[in-house]
């Protein structure tokens, strides 16, 4: 047996696509290498913008992402590695009957999202033309695919401009905060886009994907938790890089990196003076921003991705019949944001999804508030006071609480650059990272703005870039 190599890499910024990345490299270990992992945090504490709350009251508050779906099946293989199985997971009941609720504008009523073609045609959310119009969706021409096409554009296209308005404008600020005459359907919303390309029709794109999705293992499109929240992810993976050795360093940004050849396959890295051998490049694409080198353009990312502000506010309230019918097996409630005077984009109803979240389900009910977005982007940036205002003003509206009540306990957290927005010149960004990849051996980089704003794709960027630094370590050792 040769003698054991030894290296060194450094994994910038402990979000779940950094964790998740330390985890793919320190989980390739063998009798053949060894790899020394260390993971730069530039705040005090883990998870990026997963953070959940347990207040005193013995509430479980979300001021980040409220769930996820394993979605892919290394996401399933990665969680069960952590020991968060199918039976650590907290799953939504009733999965099949959960639905969304839309508001209608500017009514203000609120009607549930159509899920199928004949909830399509009933609902009040769309005018009888516009029902009619959507149903011609599938002999509407597929189109020559381009990158500029915005979300508005691609559903007015194929279904009518007011199910681009109405349905497809509030769905995507739930996803996006976003503004979908900005957002690309290309990178936005990939599955759909596809759909279109690879069979001339999204709805019958999407039936084909419905029937692979009932063959595949339910795990994969069911939404969860867990019992004390989000954060346990976080913790999971902390705890399973730390006891393989990773060095985790809060506090500690990458003011510096700098690459150097040793020779034809040979380079070196150094991160504020200390050498590695590869770096994973896991900060949000604003954060590389700041980051000096006198030879990678780490600025040329940041300048193609913009980043919206949103304000998560976290609340409970006394049940009453009434409200407990409105939101009984209902996900939330999704607003339109254009045409609107309130920043409120929507209101997810927590405790309804997971048991467990206030100290009486049956007593208490509580919501995430989500306000700003590309559309309001003010509203985020006000006072805490204002925004805990806006807020529980706007969720008494909806839930039709009366204005008498208050809340039994709130939590805010701001996020001032939230949520990235893929646009037009998202495949240009892509094309920089892969090109920079390859010019500089051994730099990787890994996130949400990449491919997918969700916690599973997060999780897959992170996987992926620390699978590419394996592979690249692999070779290193056979020359």
């Amino acid at each position: 047996m040769g003698k054991k190599q030894h290296y060194k890499v450094c994994v910038i910024g402990g979000g779940v696509s950094g964790l998740s990345a330390a985890h793919s490299v320190l989980n390739f270990q063998n009798d053949s290498v060894s790899i020394d992992v260390d993971l730069l945090e530039s705040t005090h504490h883990l998870g990026g913008n997963i953070h959940s709350v347990q207040t005193p009251n013995g509430f479980v508050f979300e001021l980040g992402p409220q769930s996820m779906q394993a979605k892919y099946d290394q996401v399933h293989t990665f969680l069960n590695s952590l020991g968060l199985n199918t039976n650590a997971r907290l799953y939504r009941p009733n999965s099949a009957g959960i639905s969304v609720l839309i508001q209608k504008f500017p009514s203000g009523l609120l009607y549930p999202a159509p899920n199928s073609p004949l909830t399509l045609i009933q609902t009040p959310l769309l005018s009888i033309p516009a029902r009619f119009r959507a149903l011609l969706e599938p002999i509407v021409p597929k189109r020559i695919p381009t990158e500029q096409e915005s979300v508005f554009a691609f559903f007015s296209r194929r279904f009518g401009v007011e199910i681009a308005a109405h349905l497809v404008d509030p769905a995507l600020s739930g996803i996006y905060s976003g503004d979908i005459h900005q957002l690309a359907i290309k990178y936005a919303l990939p599955t759909v886009w596809r759909a279109e390309q690879e069979h001339g029709s999204v709805m019958k794109g999407m039936l084909v994907s419905k029937k692979q999705q009932e063959e595949d293992s339910k795990h994969l499109s069911r939404s969860f938790s867990f019992q004390s929240g989000m954060s346990t992810l976080i913790q999971s993976i902390q705890k399973n890089i730390q006891q393989q050795g990773a060095r985790i360093k809060l506090k500690t940004a990458a003011n510096s990196i700098e690459f150097y050849r040793r020779g034809l396959d040979q380079v070196e890295w150094k991160v504020n003076g200390t050498k590695y051998d590869a770096v994973i490049c896991a900060v949000p694409a604003f954060s590389l921003d700041s980051i000096r080198s006198k030879h990678v353009l780490f600025q040329s990312i940041a300048s193609k991705i913009e980043y919206v502000p949103v304000a998560i506010v976290a609340s409970a309230w006394k049940r009453t019949h009434a409200v407990s019918e409105l939101i009984k097996n209902r996900f939330g409630a999704l607003l339109a944001s254009r045409g609107s005077e309130s920043g409120l984009l929507g209101v997810t109803f927590s405790s309804e999804g997971f048991a467990g979240r206030t100290p009486n389900d049956e007593e208490y009910f509580s919501v995430a508030s989500f306000i700003g977005g590309a559309l309001h982007r003010d509203r985020a940036l006000v006072s805490t006071s204002e925004i805990i205002s806006e807020a529980v003003e706007g969720t008494k509206e909806v839930l039709n609480i009366p204005k008498d009540v208050v809340q039994e306990d709130v939590r805010v957290r701001v996020w001032p650059k939230g949520i990235p927005q893929p646009g037009s010149n998202h495949g240009e960004l892509l094309n920089q990272v892969e090109s920079m990849e390859e010019q500089y051996p051994g730099l990787y980089f890994a996130g949400n703005y990449l491919r997918g704003v969700g916690v599973p794709d997060a999780i897959v960027s992170g996987l992926s870039a620390g699978e590419r630094a394996q592979e690249r370590l692999l070779k290193l050792k056979d020359k």
